[in-house]
């Protein structure tokens, strides 16, 4: 289902891998220390309390990192999502005769933990204080264990202490179950119980800054 996001993860990695067998030992191993925000405009439904879907998410983050070599970085994020709320929706009446599903998500509610690895591309030398980069990696919603997939590219602005802002997307399944009422004459007849996965992504637009520890 996501194939392609995947295989451009394992392809960044594959060119990570041999930037960093290339690098002289003496540009490996100091260690970095990012801090930044993050915008969602999007956020799935799914996450949000029961009826209250959100309008916009936000995310606050901190990220360690290891420069592995001149052009590859391994970085570890964490992440606190929150959330502000539009009006939430009443869910519909049951019908006289027919069906009604309700879906409730077990995993919905707000804030929301995420951790990730992610392995980063910059410019072995960069020739000015701009410079690109793009990344990829794989993590997890803690506490509620739903797995995502993480990729996007990024501009670095600076010198010692660097300014970086990030347009990532995720990737994930969101676990569902599906309460579906049959009615006659206004009264219930049947009720079964539909579990499965909804696929959602999110775009993010993140800024923050790094600076060698």
């Amino acid at each position: 289902m996501h194939g392609c996001s995947r295989r451009a993860i394992r392809t960044l990695v594959v060119l990570g891998s041999c930037a960093l067998d290339a690098a002289p030992a003496a540009a490996q191993l100091p260690f970095e220390l990012g801090l930044g925000v993050g915008r969602n405009g999007s956020p799935p439904a799914e996450l949000s309390d029961d009826g209250c879907a959100a309008d916009i998410s936000w995310a606050a983050e901190a990220r360690p990192g290891l420069r592995l070599s001149r052009a590859v970085r391994l970085e570890g994020v964490l992440g606190y999502n929150w959330e502000q709320r539009r009006r939430c929706s009443d869910p519909l009446p049951p019908p006289t005769d027919g069906e009604r599903t309700l879906r409730s998500v077990p995993e919905a509610g707000y804030p929301v933990w995420t951790g990730d690895v992610r392995l980063s591309i910059e410019p072995a030398t960069p020739t000015g204080p701009i410079w690109f980069r793009v990344f990829g990696g794989y993590g997890r919603m803690l506490g509620k264990g739903i797995p995502y997939w993480v990729s996007g590219a990024g501009i670095v602005v600076g010198t010692n202490v660097e300014t970086v802002i990030d347009f990532e997307w995720m990737w994930f399944d969101v676990p569902f179950e599906d309460d579906v009422q049959t009615f006659s004459g206004g009264a219930l007849l049947s009720e079964s119980t539909v579990l499965g996965e909804i696929s959602r992504r999110e775009f993010r637009i993140k800024a923050g800054f790094r600076f060698p520890l």
